[in-house]
């Protein structure tokens, strides 16, 4: 994954981890060395192969003066989610009833593992589901 899709978390994360470029949450989340502007690193190094400049402030930023920002990777990574085959009923996303008894029960086969994001991806390789989406 880029980026992490929104509808895999149980509540929805705070606007603040969402990465500014592709609008989802964050992963491998990298600062801005002028300013502190995050993104994930995948976005931003694209962006960077065109422009050597911030996307947010535009102050110079080259590629190898990205950090991490731990603070906002271990926000994201104990956020709790859904297993990533986990099939989401569009009509309980649209009421903002994601992860319901119901929303489950509308679905035939789906993975029903949740838990931390740091965990998800361990989780994912071997999930009986992940192979069947």
């Amino acid at each position: 994954f880029k980026s992490y899709d929104k509808k895999i978390f149980i509540l929805h994360p705070n606007d603040l981890l969402e990465c500014p470029i592709c609008c989802n949450i964050m992963k491998d989340p990298v600062q801005c060395t002028a300013q502190g502007h995050t993104f994930c690193r995948f976005c931003v190094t694209k962006v960077l192969d065109r422009s050597e400049t911030c996307p947010t402030c535009h102050e110079p930023l080259k590629k190898d003066k990205l950090l991490p920002n731990r603070l906002v990777c271990s926000l994201i990574e104990d956020a709790e989610v859904h297993c990533f085959s986990y099939e989401f009923n569009e009509e309980d996303i649209a009421k903002g009833t994601k992860g319901s008894i119901q929303s489950l029960l509308d679905v035939d086969e789906s993975c029903e593992w949740s838990g931390k994001l740091k965990d998800a991806e361990s989780h994912y390789n071997q999930c009986q589901f992940a192979q069947t989406n």
